[in-house]
């Protein structure tokens, strides 16, 4: 079972695209062999974004999760020059 997807619905600017998932007949959503999804969080500036999309991040919880640690930095290296 996948835990805190109802708690990242509550935050605001933040999208979580899944696959390979389903949902239960008691509302539960579940993996279905290997997953993917994505967390997108949108913001004014990229480092609010990024900060955002961890936060979604910390909320979720299953069984084998496993998620990038290098998510937007490109984007932040690119500003600083």
């Amino acid at each position: 079972m996948i835990d805190g997807l109802d708690k990242v619905s509550k935050l605001k600017k933040v999208v979580v695209f899944h696959a390979g998932t389903k949902k239960t007949i008691e509302g539960f959503v579940t993996e279905r062999g290997s997953g993917v999804r994505r967390d997108c969080a949108r913001q004014g500036h990229i480092k609010a974004a990024i900060d955002n999309a961890y936060k979604a991040v910390s909320l979720i919880h299953f069984d084998g999760m496993h998620f990038r640690r290098d998510i937007g930095w490109r984007a932040l290296k690119n500003m600083r020059g």
